[in-house]
């Protein structure tokens, strides 16, 4: 059945609403996220959601059964939070068209939504529009009989994607058939058939699925979030804004392991599940664009530990779009006179990238060092290190090594900054001055964040400037909690 017919003949049954998607909006001007408001319960009851990218819906869609509130979880993966069932377009929301904020803004003050005794216009106050200009526009799109938080992950991705998380079980994770991509609006409305809305129906019908009772108000909640999102999540990362620093957590980790003189052998015996008695070792920051290097080039019991840090940035292709071979020959990253082209006889056509890059550098050194054959199998190990929540967008062999057809990325174990934590919070602090002390803490703090299964940094930001700006409200004489 084609889109057009679809939508003559059939209601939409689902609507998949992509949360906090444009960062921009939010982080330029200092604004909260108008869907804010599908993490709490109205005042009097209510359930309001606010649908992606500017609350509207065209009443020619007819009311959805359900939204389901997504966040990005990898490439073309998406994690269901939450849904919202019962939905009822309201009036506003249908007033469609340019330059019609103002009447939609008007209409919108009709509904009385409060949040802490507040307006909801009066939280969104003071933002401004893309082009900087005081908005006045839509806040909310439908009325719900309730929203739910998922008890678990649930996972949503589209056609041949399927196929990159096949370590996903069927009971997590649904795959769209017909879908391939959202649309530019962040929702797909016009793109999911009957078929698929029919699985997501599904998904939404299951209730061991879904926490029992909706999401609260902000009276509920309040003091929990004044607690643990904004106290427990501010740290030297965030309040600086490099919590998204690769090169920011990349530098703190290198100093904290020189903190005593047996973190780094405690640390690199964990990570390798070896015994690493003697500290010989080199550690070095962007040696050779290495983002952490240890080293150590001892003939007979030395080793080389290269991790790749990425939190945000994907991975850098040879320029060019080189192939291993093109990558040796040019001798770019290996410049000493001993053949090293016998390690790279399975790669030597592959795509090379800077995981081969820094492979080829490795190896250099242990030849130019004088390693056996042998050890330079043995004594190179090279990690990935990702946020927990970004596991899923890395496919792996069952050893852990990476499997996403560059060359060398089979060396590459893949860890995560959920591993990094453990392995720190297990650290003797005891022997470290108190400002050290505070240092130490302070970043297995900011990495936890990082070890989540979903990153909620900016669903938590939203909720914190929500709760400081009822605190202005409030101090202003207004309702208290």
């Amino acid at each position: 059945m084609q889109i057009n017919e679809l939508q003559k003949t059939k209601k939409y049954k689902v609507i998949l609403n992509k949360v906090f998607p444009n960062a921009t909006y939010m982080t330029n001007y200092d604004n909260i996220g108008h869907e804010i408001i599908n993490l709490f319960q109205e005042d009097n009851g209510r359930f309001f959601i606010h649908l992606n990218p500017n609350g509207t819906y065209d009443e020619k869609y007819s009311d959805p059964d359900v939204v389901l509130n997504v966040t990005r979880a990898g490439t073309n993966l998406y994690q269901i939070i939450s849904k919202a069932v019962g939905c009822q377009t309201l009036a506003a929301a249908q007033i469609i068209g340019k330059n019609k904020g103002e009447k939609r803004y008007d209409e919108q003050k009709k509904d009385n939504i409060r949040y802490g005794g507040f307006p909801v216009e009066e939280y969104f106050k003071h933002n401004l529009s893309m082009q900087g200009k005081e908005e006045k526009d839509l806040f909310a799109t439908f009325e719900c009989e309730g929203i739910y938080e998922a008890k678990a992950p649930i996972y949503i991705t589209f056609g041949n994607a399927g196929k990159r998380y096949s370590s996903l079980s069927d009971k997590n994770i649904c795959v769209l058939n017909n879908v391939e991509a959202w649309s530019s609006a962040c929702r797909l409305v016009e793109k999911i058939t009957e078929g698929d809305q029919d699985r997501l129906l599904e998904l939404a019908k299951d209730d061991k699925l879904w926490k029992a009772e909706p999401v609260p108000t902000l009276v509920q909640r309040y003091n929990n979030f004044k607690e643990k999102s904004i106290v427990s999540d501010e740290d030297c990362f965030t309040f600086l804004g490099v919590e998204k620093s690769e090169l920011a957590y990349s530098n703190a980790l290198v100093n904290i392991l020189k903190f005593d003189t047996n973190y780094v052998t405690n640390f690199l015996n964990e990570l390798l599940g070896k015994n690493c008695k003697e500290n010989n070792f080199e550690i070095l920051r962007e040696e050779k664009n290495i983002d952490i290097l240890f080293r150590d080039l001892h003939k007979e019991k030395g080793k080389i530990v290269i991790i790749e840090n990425k939190i945000d940035a994907g991975i850098t292709l040879s320029d060019g779009d080189k192939t291993v071979k093109e990558q040796m020959e040019k001798k770019e990253y290996y410049k000493g006179e001993k053949d090293i082209s016998k390690f790279f006889d399975n790669y030597l056509s592959m795509k090379a990238s800077q995981l081969s890059k820094y492979y080829i550098i490795a190896v250099g050194w242990a030849v130019e060092a004088g390693w056996s054959d042998e050890k330079i199998k043995e004594d190179i190990y090279c990690y990935f290190l990702c946020p927990e929540y970004h596991k899923l967008m890395y496919k792996t062999k069952n050893d852990g090594c990476l499997d996403i057809g560059l060359a060398c990325g089979d060396k590459y174990t893949l860890i995560t900054y959920g591993r990094i934590n453990e392995i720190l919070s297990e650290f003797d602090q005891n022997a470290l001055s108190s400002h050290k002390r505070f240092l130490f803490k302070d970043f297995v703090q900011a990495i936890s964040r990082l070890a989540k299964t979903r990153d909620d940094s900016m669903e938590l930001k939203m909720i914190r400037m929500f709760i400081q700006r009822y605190d202005e409200l409030k101090a202003k004489g207004g309702s208290k909690i």
